[in-house]
């Protein structure tokens, strides 16, 4: 049908309505124009888009399938698409069809964008660098633009002009909160007393608890940077603290979860029913070495790491059809009991192939899969996992230190130093128990301080439990060129140093209470 110039008014307002966030206005004209033409795509391509900012990803999924139904593969309609699966976890499809839209000729800012972001959120940034790149050419005075760019380049490890790119976004948008901690990130701050005074007066009228958030960590590192560490953590405490008061949580909900995992150590996982292959799960708490040891294994000829997957938890999810809207929470963990691991195992098997590149070793980096540990080698049977543990006084600090992506509820107990010294107890009485429940050839621990002081010999520790051949390459792990999309994408690239170990103790007074809690608990 050839649409007339009443169609396209509809569709030219509801794009605009759109962009200034007026949704009942976006959606009347979207209505009025499938009314003249039932089979265009275009309204159902913005219905989904403000579908979608409502946070209905289902339902904004059906109707870009609808839009693609109607109007065909166009490039913006399988970016939205693509994007709806990445928030419903379901990153191989959204991979797929983002690798096609990629492909078309002269991509629009909004198809650029969103390409971009799909790509950075399944963990391939290097695809995401040149479409944020030419968005960022393309509107050159767009600071999302710059910053989204910067964030890709710092994870694909071009820290030169990862940190040029936040330097736009902030002179495009002097109150940019993550720009500015994306730069405090990127080096040491230790000459930057003109910038610090700029994100102080920012931090004192920030306009949310995020934005309040994302510049006291950027304030804290800068402070640690100068040596000023009993500083930095006031500034920890009062933006964790408006965050945490801004949230329905409460310990209690992290306690369910341990007490639900205990009850899974008696789960046959039966013995490794091969050798040399299958998947490695590194995990263990955040901030604890984690990729330090992915990065280590991962320069191995033999071995592909992909990243932090959340794919078995949502396996598991879809397995026991619980009703709560978690994808990890203590109802799923009881009821995995009651599916068939064997069916979660081969799917998860079969959708990482494309990932691994059809490597038969290979690593998840997913921290949390430590509350899946005994299932996780149920339903693998030539899966291992290892564990990363630390200190405990630095693991609680390294957490409470860390910015965890705000939209992410399992990092909330990170908020509080006290939630975050119970989190690390109960984690270790976990531990503990699948240490002593799973077969020692499946299931092992690594010391953080063992590794940064015995290297080689960890190393060669590290590969025999992989049941790989010593490669020198895995001590040069600094080198290894493979992006990194986590909290570490900036260390990991340093060659082993020591300077993190008992760094707790230039932060003062304030951590008393949980060197105490660590004390009485046994762990100092």
């Amino acid at each position: 049908m050839a649409h007339n110039s009443t169609f396209q008014s509809h569709i030219d307002s509801a794009s605009k309505a759109l962009a200034a966030r007026d949704y009942r206005q976006c959606h009347e004209h979207c209505i009025a124009a499938i009314k003249i033409d039932p089979r265009s795509g275009e309204p159902y391509f913005l219905l989904s888009i403000l579908t979608a900012d409502h946070s209905n990803f289902p339902k904004a999924l059906e109707i870009i399938e609808m839009a693609i139904g109607h109007g065909g593969r166009r490039p913006q309609f399988l970016a939205q698409r693509a994007k709806c699966l990445t928030l419903l976890n379901r990153h191989e499809e959204a991979a797929k069809d983002a690798d096609e839209a990629s492909g078309g000729k002269k991509l629009d800012m909004f198809t650029l964008e969103t390409l971009g972001v799909v790509f950075s959120r399944i963990g391939e940034h290097p695809k995401a660098v040149p479409l944020f790149s030419q968005a960022s050419k393309n509107d050159p005075v767009n600071p999302e633009f710059q910053y989204n760019l910067g964030a890709s380049l710092q994870f694909s490890g071009n820290f030169e002009e990862a940190e040029a790119a936040y330097q736009r976004a902030v002179d495009l948008k002097p109150d940019h909160h993550k720009a500015h901690y994306g730069l405090a990130s990127l080096r040491n701050q230790k000459a930057e007393n003109v910038r610090l005074e700029r994100m102080v007066k920012l931090f004192e009228n920030s306009a949310s608890p995020d934005d309040a958030l994302h510049l006291g960590h950027a304030i804290a590192k800068t402070l640690e940077d100068m040596d000023s560490h009993p500083e930095a953590l006031q500034y920890l405490l009062k933006a964790k603290e408006l965050k945490r008061s801004s949230l329905n949580y409460n310990f209690s909900q992290d306690l369910a979860l341990f007490e639900a995992a205990h009850q899974l150590a008696d789960i046959d996982v039966g013995p490794m029913q091969s050798t040399g292959d299958g998947p490695v799960f590194i995990v263990g708490m955040p901030r604890t070495g984690t990729s330090l040891v992915d990065r280590i294994l991962s320069s191995h000829s033999k071995v592909v790491s992909m990243g932090e997957l959340a794919h078995f938890g949502l396996l598991l999810k879809q397995q026991t059809a619980t009703t709560s809207p978690f994808v990890l929470d203590a109802e799923t963990l009881v009821n995995a009991r009651n599916v068939d691991l064997a069916t979660v195992g081969a799917e998860y098997l079969k959708i990482t192939e494309r990932l691994r590149s059809s490597s038969p070793h290979f690593i998840d980096k997913m921290p949390l899969n430590f509350f899946y540990a005994p299932l996780i080698l149920s339903a693998i049977p030539n899966a291992r996992v290892l564990c990363v543990r630390r200190n405990p006084m630095d693991t609680c600090v390294s957490n409470f230190r860390q910015l965890f992506s705000t939209s992410y509820s399992y990092y909330n107990y990170s908020y509080s130093l006290d939630d975050t010294g119970r989190y690390f107890l109960e984690f270790d009485r976990l531990i503990e128990t699948w240490r002593r429940a799973l077969p020692k050839d499946r299931f092992a621990t690594v010391q953080y301080e063992d590794v940064i002081a015995e290297q080689e010999r960890e190393t060669h520790r590290l590969l025999d439990f992989c049941q790989l051949p010593f490669e020198p390459e895995c001590l040069s792990f600094h080198s290894n060129p493979a992006p990194i999309a986590t909290a570490s994408s900036v260390q990991v690239r340093k060659p082993i140093y020591s300077s993190s170990i008992d760094r707790w103790r230039k932060f003062g007074a304030e951590l008393a209470p949980l060197e105490e809690l660590m004390r009485n608990s046994g762990k100092l």
